[in-house]
């Protein structure tokens, strides 16, 4: 209820923590600013801390990991926050093609390999980026997945055309 009570709790603070070598592009916090406001009002604002995680974490990282991540990064905030933390990871070595996991109401997961590879025919991955995060910050709001492919709460998405971009849901 953090994210959608503002009365209760006045303001979201999001950390992004990230892997070395995995990062995300450079607008897609702007856009997903854009997009949380549209479905939580937090009268004190919302702020977004970046910060790199310890280099021993590995490239292909299991539950255990996932795991470890959450106690060894537990958020350190105001009381009234909601507070929403992100991991840029490279690889979820027991499901290498999920592009992101929420693992509970207040982490989510991102997989750069996956997203990568749903992107390949993009630009670039920040619309991947996007609608993974906004995807799993639905089920984090009660959402759950929906069949078909033109909604971003779809259970899966695929890279599916041939040598032409895909169409990336990056809005709710």
């Amino acid at each position: 209820f953090a994210y959608a009570l503002d009365k209760e709790f006045t303001k979201l603070n999001m950390a992004i923590y990230h892997q070395e070598g995995q990062a995300l592009s450079p607008n897609t916090l702007n856009k997903l600013l854009q997009e949380i406001n549209k479905v939580i009002q937090k009268p004190e604002a919302i702020t977004i801390k970046d910060f790199s995680l310890e280099k021993n974490i590995p490239n292909e990282t299991t539950d255990e990991d996932l795991n470890y991540l959450i106690k060894s990064y537990p958020a350190d905030w105001a009381c009234k926050t909601a507070v929403l933390q992100i991991f840029v990871l490279k690889k979820y070595a027991p499901l290498p093609t999920y592009a992101g996991l929420g693992k509970d109401d207040s982490h989510i997961f991102l997989f750069m390999d996956a997203i990568k590879d749903v992107a390949d025919k993009q630009s670039s991955s920040q619309g991947v980026e996007i609608s993974t995060i906004l995807h799993e910050f639905g089920h984090l709001l009660g959402a759950e997945h929906i069949d078909g492919q033109d909604c971003i709460l779809s259970q899966s998405v695929e890279n599916i055309t041939y040598n032409l971009p895909s169409t990336i849901l990056t809005s709710y």
